[in-house]
């Protein structure tokens, strides 16, 4: 190598790197490790002196433009690596999450903590002054254990369920605001017994857009006549209704009347917008929309029976479920498919952001 080209690389790092990684680019072990697309690369760094006894797994997260539960799913696959490799993990949700706020929410600006506890009961503020800090980057996602129980982005399988319920039940604790709100509502809605409601998802809204990679629409025909059928058993008495859309819910009410139990306090949406993306005067409106999905989860895993179409929130019931030792005594999942070559995703979440 002549001295102008060790000094231009002396100069500019960037482009040693960018050099060394073409003259490797056909070495597999150098792209999977070096350009960290092996799952099982963890990067340490030493950001200070604090906690010197644990390796220290900062999840930092929430910027992909996501509903609640497909966040909620995605945390579950970085904590799982947390435990996996016997890590300490604290999380942070960052500004870009659809329910972030303006002002600090149940004390706290850190959008997780609007809902959660931090796991191991360390804060984002002492992670990022800790001696061996490793940072959640999505590739740790792709864990062979996990990836092998999965098959695309709504198809787990019951080993997932119970995997992630396990997770779920170590890691993930509602904090004493939102705990207490659900409980309150869980014995407001119904002070019966819960073994004999049957739980039903209805996911509307932009699932009517027909975008690429998700589930292919049905209206709400199907899941009532399931849940009809299961009344006629005669081991239910209600139905409990989670839904984001207002005419499902019309549907829904004229059809089972007093017993149809719902939240009338919800934030439902007419037409194909999702609900994840609304703006209103309401105060707190993006904390409520999570609050508010939060409980109709925590509802459906209150159920025995849960019938639900492929959505974030009914897996998302089950995990919960599994991890609180139950299974649901009647479980059906409806499955019209995945959409294939429609409306781009991406292009509808950069509108519905703005």
């Amino acid at each position: 190598m002549n001295s102008f080209l060790k000094k231009l690389i002396t100069d500019h790092p960037r482009l040693g790197a960018a050099l060394y990684a073409y003259k490797h680019s056909a070495d597999p072990d150098y792209i999977t490790k070096a350009m960290q697309t092996d799952p099982e690369v963890f990067r340490f760094r030493c950001l200070g002196d604090k906690n010197p006894d644990r390796n220290i797994y900062y999840i930092v997260m929430g910027d992909r433009g996501d509903g609640f539960f497909a966040e909620y799913g995605r945390l579950l696959m970085y904590l799982y690596v947390a435990d996996y490799y016997h890590m300490t993990p604290v999380v942070r949700f960052t500004e870009d999450y659809l329910y972030t706020e303006k002002e600090p929410v149940n004390g706290h600006t850190n959008p997780f903590r609007y809902f959660y506890e931090e796991p191991a009961g360390i804060e984002p503020s002492d992670a990022e002054q800790s001696r061996n800090v490793v940072r959640s980057e999505f590739v740790h996602t792709l864990n062979e254990n996990i990836m092998r129980e999965r098959d695309g982005i709504y198809g787990y399988s019951d080993r997932y369920i119970e995997i992630m319920g396990r997770i779920d039940h170590k890691y993930i604790r509602l904090n004493k605001a939102v705990q207490s709100y659900i409980d309150e509502n869980l014995s407001k809605l119904y002070d019966g017994d819960w073994n004999r409601v049957i739980g039903v998802h209805f996911r509307g809204t932009d699932y009517k857009r027909g975008l690429d990679g998700h589930p292919v629409y049905a209206g709400p025909a199907e899941e009532m006549e399931k849940a009809e059928n299961l009344l006629k058993k005669g081991t239910y008495d209600k139905v409990f209704l989670a839904t984001d859309d207002k005419e499902a819910l019309a549907s829904f009410k004229e059809r089972f009347g007093e017993k149809l139990l719902c939240y009338s306090d919800v934030y439902r949406a007419e037409g194909d917008t999702s609900v994840a993306f609304s703006n209103d005067d309401r105060p707190l409106h993006h904390y409520n929309l999570g609050l508010e999905v939060l409980r109709d989860m925590e509802t459906l895993a209150h159920c025995s029976a849960l019938i639900a179409g492929q959505s974030q929130v009914s897996l998302a019931a089950r995990i919960t479920r599994s991890g609180r030792g139950d299974k649901y005594r009647d479980l059906i999942l409806l499955d019209h498919g995945i959409v294939k070559n429609g409306k781009n995703p991406q292009h509808y979440y950069n509108n519905a952001r703005k």
